[in-house]
């Protein structure tokens, strides 16, 4: 199936060079099918001013569903012993398919707002991983 192209320009691209440059890019479906510098918006292009524009990153080891987790450190360095074990083992067995679910989108989302495209995961309740 064919793809739209769309064009987009900033005054911040990110080239493959680490040059930071005015460029309009130009994806066919999900690939960079073109990128020039150019000095101005063309006319048609979409123009996002001077947002910085780069590739998204990869991260192949996530636990995204583990989010909920976030801000427990000062509990579990208050515990004694194997942390992982009587802490998030514990917690983590507790979860449902729909909790982790839900936590999962919950970790898709800070990943998209850090810049990660593309993830690998690896978590309990498969199916919920893959419907999130």
């Amino acid at each position: 199936p064919r793809t739209m192209a769309i064009s987009i320009f900033s005054q911040r691209v990110l080239l493959p060079t680490w040059e930071i440059v005015p460029a309009v890019l130009t994806t066919d479906g999900p690939l960079i099918s073109k990128l020039e510098k150019v000095d101005r918006c063309p006319e048609g292009v979409m123009d996002l001013g001077d947002q910085l524009v780069v590739p998204a990153f990869i991260n192949c080891h996530t636990h995204l569903p583990m989010a909920f987790l976030r801000g427990i450190e000062g509990t579990a360095t208050a515990l004694h012993g194997d942390v992982v074990k009587d802490l998030y083992f514990r917690l983590e067995n507790l979860l449902t398919p729909a909790d982790v679910r839900s936590f999962t989108r919950m970790g898709c989302y800070e990943s998209l707002l850090a810049g990660v495209g593309l993830v690998w995961e690896h978590y309990y309740h498969g199916q919920a991983l893959a419907d999130a």
